[in-house]
């Protein structure tokens, strides 16, 4: 904006000081056009936010340069803030894309847990079975034990396999075996 400080029906400063008390985005450059010289003067246009002043009789190539200057001014804001902007995009997918990983390694860490646990109980009950060390009264016990802790283990292997597609069911094999006594 180009202000006279001697405008007919309002002072110069007291609309630069409206335009400021407005945050805009982009930002607006205030230029004041005047004849007045002193310091004081000036000093109270830069108080009331003018960034800069030509003074009264002016030439204008210098008018046209200073408004060139703020013109540039603007350019390399709005590329700074589209800068900006575009980092802050990429920095939200990364800081959700690190979320979204950390979740899925809490979920993999309490599936690996259950798993290590549901195999623990295979091997246990299979080695006591395989060394006869077990009263034959307990061996449908321990062997439905062994099947419960089988098909836990394909439940989970199942959800494991799930969340390693990213949620999708996964492609089946045709690698399943027939339940045992079939």
């Amino acid at each position: 904006a180009i202000l006279d400080l001697d405008l007919p029906d309002i002072q110069g400063l007291e609309v630069c000081r409206r335009l400021r008390a407005t945050p805009r985005q982009p930002y607006l450059p205030v230029l004041i056009l005047t004849a007045a010289h002193s310091p004081q003067e000036r000093l109270a246009g830069f108080a009331a936010g003018a960034d800069d002043y030509v003074l009264k009789p002016f030439h204008l190539a210098e008018l046209l340069a200073r408004v060139g200057v703020w013109l540039d001014v603007r350019r390399r804001e709005a590329t700074l803030r589209s800068g900006l902007e575009a980092e802050r995009a990429a920095r939200q997918r990364a800081e959700a894309q690190a979320a979204r990983a950390l979740a899925a390694a809490q979920v993999a860490h309490t599936l690996t847990h259950s798993m290590n646990q549901a195999l623990t109980e295979v091997v246990g009950y299979a080695e006591l079975l395989a060394a006869g060390a077990i009263d034959a009264t307990l061996v449908p016990d321990y062997a439905a034990r062994i099947v419960a802790a089988g098909r836990d283990l394909a439940e989970l292997t199942r959800r494991f396999a799930e969340l390693a597609t990213g949620g999708e069911p996964p492609a089946s094999g045709g690698s399943e075996r027939p339940p045992i006594g079939s």
